[in-house]
């Protein structure tokens, strides 16, 4: 196979929650991934999109602060110092997109824009209920006035409803975004696989946490080189890692390149 073919993985259960990015092809004395020779990408066929997409602008979402409730229900939420600096880079280079922050940054905001949208980024955090580890959250701001708890954050269940075949690419800044839950007699979707069921052409997202700094680091260089469409979205993102692999070689640089992937939407 010619080594400028693009491997594309279709990988369910726990097979999903591994970055075969990162799997060594290089000799017993060296190590040499395989996104070094190959970009690299995942499968999963979803709501069919648009066959032609408009040319809308692009929706940025920011939330640095998880509301008062969730963090009384999460203590280990911590403030993102590095969001809103990664928000406003993403934001400089597509000034026509629509920026959310602060008070803004609701999901009713959100879910107003999102399906004309032609890119969707988000950086926020992402968990997991420890009791309903099932189920992922990403907090957002809480309306004014409202002790709605479900107004506060976006679930699988706001996404999937979505119709969200217009949007060519979605971008999930914050930890875990792509780790599907694995139990011991069953396994459920990440969140990142929620937005390819609601139609979206290609989501970028994370296998595991992230620190902040890096994830500011990492995702507004990959901002400035995205591609417009389908496999160039997978291209773009394998030089982004290949960037740092090149740039802070060994151990250390492995852990942030592999952490992000893409996923895209069928062929």
């Amino acid at each position: 196979m010619p080594e400028n073919t693009p491997l594309l993985i279709t990988a369910g259960g726990f097979l999903g929650r591994i970055p075969f990015g990162a799997f060594n092809i290089g000799s017993r004395q060296e190590y040499e991934p395989v996104l070094k020779r190959r970009d690299v990408a995942y499968l999963r066929p979803g709501r069919p999109p648009a066959g032609k997409r408009p040319d809308h602008p692009g929706l940025i979402l920011v939330n640095t602060r998880p509301s008062e409730q969730l963090k009384n229900r999460y203590p280990f939420l911590q403030t993102l110092d590095h969001t809103f600096p990664e928000g406003q880079a993403v934001a400089a280079l597509n000034p026509e997109a629509r920026f959310l922050s602060g008070p803004a940054g609701t999901k009713a905001n959100l879910s107003a824009e999102w399906e004309n949208a032609s890119f969707i980024y988000l950086a926020a955090h992402t968990l997991r209920d420890p009791q309903i580890p099932y189920l992922m959250l990403m907090p957002l701001a809480s309306p004014a006035g409202t002790s709605i708890p479900e107004a506060g954050y976006l679930d699988f269940l706001d996404v999937r409803t979505a119709d969200l075949r217009t949007c060519r690419l979605v971008v999930l800044s914050s930890c875990s975004s792509g780790t599907p839950y694995v139990g011991t007699h069953t396994d459920g979707p990440s969140l990142g696989d929620a937005f390819i069921d609601a139609g979206a052409a290609a989501v970028v997202y994370t296998f595991w946490d992230v620190p902040d700094e890096d994830a500011k680091e990492f995702m507004t260089g990959y901002a400035r080189d995205w591609g417009s469409e389908g496999l160039s979205q997978v291209k773009a993102l394998s030089e982004a890692c290949r960037r740092v692999m090149r740039a802070k070689p060994g151990i250390e640089a492995i852990a942030k390149w592999s952490a992000y992937s893409i996923k895209i939407n069928g062929l």
